[in-house]
């Protein structure tokens, strides 16, 4: 995020997320100075999180996701209910339409169409893996956790029924751990 290239290229965080992770540094200020540049912040982010999946950005889904999870985040602790849940059901949304609840899928069918119909590219190595699987389970952490505190049902089902949308995904770990996970795929040890 911090690289010399501007916002907007390619090697850094896409604009939506850049300005929410700036919005969530004014939020967090006690510096009123800096205070002065929250709606401005917040208004460049929520416009760049409307238009992102349209744009070239390599990271553009995942980089979707975090930037809905972080405003989701930042209009409920504001007490903006509505606006917090349209961006969660945003995050829910992306979740679903780039397939990150069946990664590994145990149902060989479902994990092969992922690839192909997720628009996504499939992972260079065990730590992309691993944030989308945060991703998805972040989301559906922040979902559950809200339909329960506004009395409202999740965006995430559980159902039993055959054509039911499930989580399939395993559990995450921490990121360290899916660092080393790499470090096992790329020199498995042989006997």
């Amino acid at each position: 995020m911090m690289q010399a290239y501007p916002i907007g290229h390619q090697s850094r965080p896409a604009p939506s997320l850049v300005y929410t992770t700036y919005l969530w540094a004014i939020r967090l200020s006690q510096d009123p100075s800096v205070k002065a540049y929250e709606s401005a912040y917040l208004h460049r982010a929520t416009q760049d999180a409307a238009t992102i999946l349209s744009g070239s950005h390599p990271n553009k889904i995942l980089h979707s996701i975090q930037t809905e999870v972080l405003l989701a985040t930042y209009f409920f602790a504001n007490g903006r209910f509505f606006e917090g849940k349209y961006h969660l059901s945003n995050a829910v949304s992306t979740v679903f339409s780039a397939k990150m609840h069946r990664i590994r899928s145990s149902e060989p069918s479902q994990q092969q169409n992922t690839s192909q119909t997720a628009r996504m590219p499939s992972p260079r190595d065990s730590v992309e893996e691993g944030e989308r699987i945060l991703g998805l389970w972040t989301v559906l952490t922040l979902d559950k956790t809200w339909a329960i505190a506004l009395e409202n049902p999740p965006n995430f089902e559980h159902s039993t029924h055959a054509l039911a949308t499930r989580v399939d995904t395993p559990w995450p770990l921490e990121m360290e751990d899916f660092e080393q996970v790499c470090l096992v795929i790329h020199f498995p040890f042989q006997i």
